[in-house]
């Protein structure tokens, strides 16, 4: 089997971004190229997971084998209207959780 395509997205939950743009733009944002360029032409199999960082950098969907539909389900369920932005933009500490994502997941195969 071919190893899975991992898609991790950080958002920015920062005061930086409108509550409004957040939940409907950057959601959506999110979905839509989720959802828009997978190929399965050659057996590949994909996984996504989403962090959201601000103040606390929170791992919101941990990688999973995913539908279009389930993960749009899961956005709605976890991150959309769910997240309260607050200060802060610790680009560091969210690229150190995703890498810390990306080497668990690794170590499960």
């Amino acid at each position: 089997d071919p190893r899975p395509r991992r898609i991790l997205f950080l958002m920015d939950a920062s005061l930086s971004i409108a509550q409004e743009h957040f939940d409907k733009d950057m959601v959506d944002f999110v979905v839509n190229t989720f959802c828009g360029f997978r190929d399965y032409s050659d057996g590949a199999t994909y996984e996504v997971g989403v962090i959201t960082f601000n103040q606390l950098v929170e791992t919101r969907i941990p990688f999973g084998a995913h539908t279009q539909n389930d993960f749009e389900k899961l956005m709605s369920k976890k991150v959309k209207n769910k997240t309260p932005l607050r200060c802060c933009t610790p680009h560091a500490e969210a690229a150190i959780l995703a890498k810390e994502m990306f080497e668990e997941a690794d170590s499960e195969r």
